[in-house]
């Protein structure tokens, strides 16, 4: 009788498929709790996932797992300042982390923070599911990048 069970080369771990997607693994946990990507094998806290099973998740979600909120090399402050402000709004389940090292920021950076976080906030409370909040960090992301 053939099993079902992945083999152990089959699967991965939540940082391998962070990797795949250029975001933390603390994300790839967070997309396996809400039930976005499917979980493999679970052997006492280590939790491993088929890469097959990922990806085909992320072509079935309307919020696609994709890199496009993965860093780019030389992205300005402009872009970084949007990125920590849309991580404040939206916590743990914005998939990126910022960048910005806050023990070198400005009291102008500070203010641009703020005032982008008010004018995301409006737009996102708006904003009923995750999956429109996605898509609209993903829209502010990209441009911010097209505005440099």
């Amino acid at each position: 009788m053939k099993s079902s069970r992945p083999t152990p080369a089959a699967l991965q771990t939540a940082t391998e498929i962070a990797v795949h997607f250029n975001v933390d693994p603390r994300t790839i946990h967070y997309w396996a709790a809400n039930g976005s990507i499917p979980v493999a094998f679970r052997k006492d806290k280590i939790i491993r996932f088929r890469l097959e099973d990922v990806l085909a998740a992320n072509q079935a979600t309307p919020v696609q797992m994709t890199r496009t909120l993965a860093p780019q090399p030389g992205e300005v402050r402009s872009v970084e300042l949007s990125i920590l402000a849309l991580s404040l709004l939206l916590g743990p389940e914005f998939p990126r982390i910022p960048t910005v090292d806050l023990d070198n920021i400005t009291l102008g950076e500070v203010d641009e923070i703020q005032r982008l976080c008010s004018l995301y906030e409006t737009d996102l409370n708006a904003l009923a599911s995750f999956e429109e909040r996605a898509h609209y960090a993903e829209g502010v992301i990209e441009g911010a990048r097209a505005a440099v």
